[in-house]
């Protein structure tokens, strides 16, 4: 067993044992009837070769994209009866979820190592480091001396790994601290800042009469939560008009209609919508404490009210991106009713901006610089690797 493959089992294993994952895949299980039938139908079985093996058609399901491909890899029966040993002695030391997630993990090692015998790949480029198919390829293009490039898509949160990329593309500043915490990093970082274009933030707009306000919903909605933060918005602020913003990944679909008698102020924005096309139609936004989008909102000049217990994560992982301990946002707050706009205008004013860049290497900096150093630093990566494969 490549020390690549038992590499990617722990950094799965730890990335889904954290409280993050497990309160997100306990309400995902509650709510979605397959789940909740495949995780019953696991735990009626306990720990014998029957469980084990609805965890491995799991993992078969991450290999087989098409007929075909099952048919030739079932074949290979020795192969696939030494994962399933692997997957069943996993099964039986950890939870539905991680060995899951594991058996995954396994099979797109698997499919990975396949692609890259097949294609002589000068490059990996992934923009995950803790969910199982991009550590595996990642992991996979180790083993045959294959660079990998990672373009961070969020800020680090405690499940992810130590860097170990040969190029890592990060917001910031922030970010490499948050990494050399875990360990060393291996490989060469550069930073990029994060998505979308850099204005000046506008924190009169807190002040604004009958704002448009801006509600970011987070992957997870705790409906009756949201549902009354609508209505405190309408009483406290009078808005002239609510958007809301859909998380792109959310887990189940939105029961606004079905939950909230008057809609006339309310508009669901176009999930095709980039981040900042959103935001700039807000005179601000309220979102949870722990989501990514607050860098985008922020860089895009919009203030941000936070929101406590605005998702079903626990209180162990509350400001898991560090934002409000390093006065990127304000205090978050468990309602709005007891919110002073004038308050949060000056947390935003002063040396905000200052504090700002630390988390994003583009705030108020030319942009094109950072994207051509980026552009050069791959370029380099790629010509070096086209270099070795043919001598």
């Amino acid at each position: 067993m490549k020390i690549q493959l038992l590499t990617t089992i722990r950094e799965v294993i730890h990335a889904d044992c954290d409280p993050v994952r497990q309160a997100l895949f306990d309400h995902l299980r509650r709510s979605d009837p397959i789940v909740k039938f495949v995780y019953s139908t696991h735990r009626f079985l306990g720990g014998n070769f029957l469980s084990s093996a609805l965890v491995f058609l799991f993992g078969v399901k991450s290999y087989s994209g098409a007929l075909l491909r099952l048919v030739k890899g079932s074949l290979r029966f020795r192969d696939w009866r030494r994962v399933y040993r692997l997957v069943n002695r996993l099964n039986g030391r950890h939870d539905f979820l991680v060995s899951c997630r594991t058996a995954s993990a396994i099979f797109s090692y698997v499919r990975a190592l396949e692609i890259l015998y097949l294609h002589k790949s000068s490059a990996v480029i992934v923009s995950s480091d803790s969910n199982p198919e991009p550590l595996a390829f990642t992991r996979a293009a180790e083993g045959f001396g294959i660079p990998t490039i990672f373009m961070s898509h969020a800020y680090p949160t405690p499940v992810s790994p130590p860097l170990r990329f040969s190029l890592s593309i990060l917001e910031g500043e922030a970010a490499l601290q948050h990494y050399q915490s875990k360990g060393p990093v291996k490989g060469d970082v550069i930073f990029c800042g994060a998505e979308g274009a850099s204005k000046p933030m506008d924190a009169q707009k807190l002040v604004t009469k009958s704002p448009i306000i801006g509600i970011f919903a987070s992957k997870v909605v705790c409906w009756p939560q949201f549902i009354s933060l609508i209505e405190d918005c309408r009483n406290q602020f009078n808005p002239k008009k609510i958007l809301i913003r859909w998380h792109p990944n959310m887990l189940g679909r939105s029961k606004l209609s079905s939950k909230l008698e008057n809609t006339k102020d309310i508009l669901e924005t176009d999930p095709t919508l980039e981040l900042q096309d959103v935001s700039k139609q807000c005179d601000w936004v309220i979102a949870d404490e722990n989501s990514n989008v607050n860098l985008g909102v922020l860089k895009s000049g919009i203030p941000i009210l936070p929101m406590k217990e605005f998702s079903v994560l626990p209180e162990s992982r509350a400001d898991l991106y560090g934002f409000v301990a390093n006065e990127i946002l304000p205090q978050p707050t468990k309602t709005v009713r007891t919110v002073c706009l004038d308050e949060l205008a000056r947390f935003y004013s002063n040396d905000w901006a200052q504090r700002f860049g630390h988390y994003d290497a583009s705030y108020s900096e030319p942009t094109d610089l950072l994207a051509d150093q980026a552009r050069e630093s791959i370029q380099r990566i790629l010509s070096n690797s086209l270099v070795r494969t043919k001598t």
